[in-house]
């Protein structure tokens, strides 16, 4: 069935029903009583209600260390993630018991692009320092790097896509290094220079 609407002077706009809808259902939309603003979607509250909405974007976050840390040579170490410079939803959880990322309340699961940056700095030549990210505890995905060249400051970068159900899982970081005189660099306020991670929804 289509119902037509034709244009004052010329022209029409048809709507067409579908040909059965499920379960054979009478599906009945109610308009929205006034005209939505600018950039606006037509959304449903599920119950045939349609309303002009804002169109949400998801989470998104940047997180960076102001604490030059000396983790120990030869065991992983928690990247200490203190300052948060953006956080749109809240999710990042900058205290020091947990620094990671945890999407709440179901609304938000998908898939997220993370990116990590470990600026390390006093190496020396030809010694490891690796970067992993665990999701819920666990290894996700990981980069190491052997520092040649030189013996002052280095950095390794990790760009991964990783699922979050929204509700459980959360994502944390963690610094490996066989080097005793190795610094993970954080002084200052977080920028290109110093070690920061970060992270955007990109769909469900």
């Amino acid at each position: 069935m289509t119902l037509k609407l034709n244009g004052s002077t010329a022209g029409s706009v048809s709507i067409d029903a579908p040909a059965s809808t499920t379960d054979g259902a009478a599906v009945t939309f109610k308009l929205p009583v006034a005209d939505g603003s600018s950039g606006q979607a037509l959304t449903t509250n599920a119950s045939g209600q349609l309303a002009f909405s804002n169109v949400v974007g998801g989470p998104a976050f940047r997180v960076g260390s102001t604490t030059q840390s000396n983790p120990s040579a030869s065991t992983w170490t928690k990247l200490q993630l203190d300052t948060e410079i953006f956080d749109t939803h809240n999710y990042f959880d900058s205290s020091a018991s947990n620094y990671w990322f945890k999407p709440t309340g179901g609304t938000w699961a998908g898939y997220y692009l993370i990116n990590t940056h470990v600026i390390s700095s006093t190496g020396t030549n030809g010694h490891l320092f690796a970067v992993d990210i665990k999701k819920n505890g666990t290894v996700f995905t990981g980069h190491q790097k052997i520092m040649e060249g030189h013996s002052d400051w280095s950095s390794t970068t990790l760009t991964d896509l990783v699922y979050l159900d929204g509700v459980d899982d959360y994502i944390e970081w963690f610094f490996y290094h066989n080097d005793s005189g190795l610094d993970v660099r954080g002084d200052g306020t977080p920028d290109g220079r110093n070690t920061a991670v970060s992270g955007i929804w990109l769909r469900s």
